[in-house]
């Protein structure tokens, strides 16, 4: 079964010099083939030409490092909805269809605010945890003999008690996950789970836990990391919380500080 990820990128050529920039196309080259296929939805406010010359750095880049790959670049104009957009094109229509594909969502997050390390730790721990044990990913979607129990897989889950969508209480914080195409539909339908279908500026991020209970849900070590505090700027406190939950840093800091004495962070 094909993994594919899909991927949203607002372009800007005023935060070109922003490292985040860097930051992302760092790690995505990174866990590249953690993909057969790859749709890129590139967002602009504004198609003027410095915007659509940068669009094209950072295809040429993704393209030099994905050539392997089969890709899909599409433009399209940003609305107050961002990357809720590409979700409902490109992953809600998988779910309808019943696709039989496995899809990762993420966005370049962190592109239009100013960056501090909470922000860059985050990031850095959803392309990590979420790719660097991609046989995590096999064993719940793959390497199963009968239709499997997780429909999405992602780092970090929260059971946030004040979730916006006040269903069942859980996301993934900052919309990195894994997603059983072919499965969602089936199980909403079998257990008369209504999909979640508000489309506001959060789709992407409240659709999983406004559909489905936790137990659908997968993580990295199955554990939880602490809401309390993923929103502020103190992530390294959530993120060593968890450290000690699975007692290992699992090698993240050595990747962490590779990769910024890399970017130059």
């Amino acid at each position: 079964m094909e993994k594919r990820l899909v991927f949203f990128i607002f372009v800007d050529a005023k935060y070109k010099d922003k490292k985040f920039y860097e930051l992302h196309l760092y790690n995505l080259e990174k866990y590249i083939n953690c993909f057969d296929c790859c749709t890129f939805h590139l967002s602009f406010k504004e198609f003027s030409d410095e915007n659509m010359m940068f669009a094209n750095e950072i295809i040429q880049r993704i393209t030099k490092f994905a050539a392997d790959k089969k890709l899909e670049f599409k433009f399209r104009k940003n609305t107050e909805f961002r990357e809720a957009d590409c979700f409902e094109e490109e992953v809600i229509s998988r779910i309808k269809n019943e696709t039989k594909e496995i899809v990762f969502f993420g966005h370049a997050r962190g592109l239009s605010h100013d960056f501090n390390e909470s922000d860059l730790m985050w990031i850095t721990s959803m392309y990590y945890f979420n790719f660097e044990f991609i046989s995590e990913v096999n064993r719940h979607f793959i390497d199963v003999t009968s239709r499997p129990q997780k429909l999405f897989y992602g780092f970090p889950l929260s059971d946030c008690d004040a979730f916006r969508g006040e269903k069942f209480n859980w996301f993934y914080p900052g919309t990195f996950y894994w997603i059983k195409c072919d499965s969602v539909k089936y199980f909403s339908d079998l257990y008369s789970f209504p999909l979640y279908d508000k489309h506001d500026r959060c789709f992407a991020e409240d659709f999983p836990g406004c559909s489905f209970p936790i137990n659908f849900a997968a993580t990295h070590m199955g554990e939880i990391v602490n809401e309390r505090y993923l929103f502020g700027v103190n992530f390294k406190s959530a993120i060593d919380e968890y450290f000690m939950k699975i007692g290992s840093d699992e090698g993240f800091y050595k990747y962490y500080k590779e990769m910024c004495v890399h970017l130059g962070f």
